[in-house]
């Protein structure tokens, strides 16, 4: 009799563990190299200007390549879960970057809604101590990027531009606080406004 409740609470246990790392396993994550994002030139060791072979070293194999959302840009992407209120599960892009001509153009991440796969990104920062989840105003402060005016469009980005290199710090959720996006590249890379 002993032995069936320690089946039970064995496999009770093994399942326990199996629901707790589904959303995990849902997501697949880049391989980063370091814990940098070094403005306009990389972020977790793949760098602006690699090829596409040295792109994949770099990070590994990404979930989907699409080559039609910008015409003449290959968009390599993670596909992180999305909680959208349904209990429908979506994926979205949600790290990724952008090849040109053979190149690396832009390098994006952005944090993902489950805290325990936003831990994966958090530990990406600057070297002045910039990260996803961070302060817009720090970005700013620390940038010296100009304090914004009036509405969402100015307030939720912050632009810096370092010579044809470019970094947007995104804060999408009003007050426009809180970064949930950067992303690095050289400027005008991506049509629709990165820069």
């Amino acid at each position: 009799m002993t032995r069936k409740p320690s089946l039970l609470l064995a496999a009770l246990t093994a399942m326990a563990l199996l629901l707790g790392t589904a959303g995990e396993a849902l997501a697949h994550f880049p391989h980063f190299k370091n814990h940098k994002i070094v403005p306009g030139r990389q972020i977790g060791g793949l760098k602006v200007g690699m090829t596409k072979k040295q792109a994949r070293k770099a990070w590994g194999k990404p979930d989907k390549v699409d080559t039609v959302a910008f015409k003449g840009y290959t968009w390599y992407q993670w596909l992180l879960p999305v909680d959208i209120g349904t209990g429908t599960p979506l994926l979205e892009p949600k790290i990724g970057y952008f090849v040109h001509a053979g190149k690396v153009g832009v390098v994006t991440v952005e944090l993902p809604d489950d805290p325990v796969l936003a831990t994966k990104v958090k530990v990406l920062k600057t070297s002045k101590g910039i990260r996803l989840d961070g302060s817009m105003a720090d970005a700013r402060s620390r940038y010296g990027i100009p304090t914004p005016g009036p509405g969402e469009a100015a307030q939720s980005r912050a632009n810096l531009k370092q010579g044809k290199r470019c970094t947007l710090f995104y804060a999408p959720q009003n007050p426009w606080t809180t970064i949930e996006a950067i992303t690095v590249g050289l400027c005008g890379a991506v049509p629709g406004g990165f820069g």
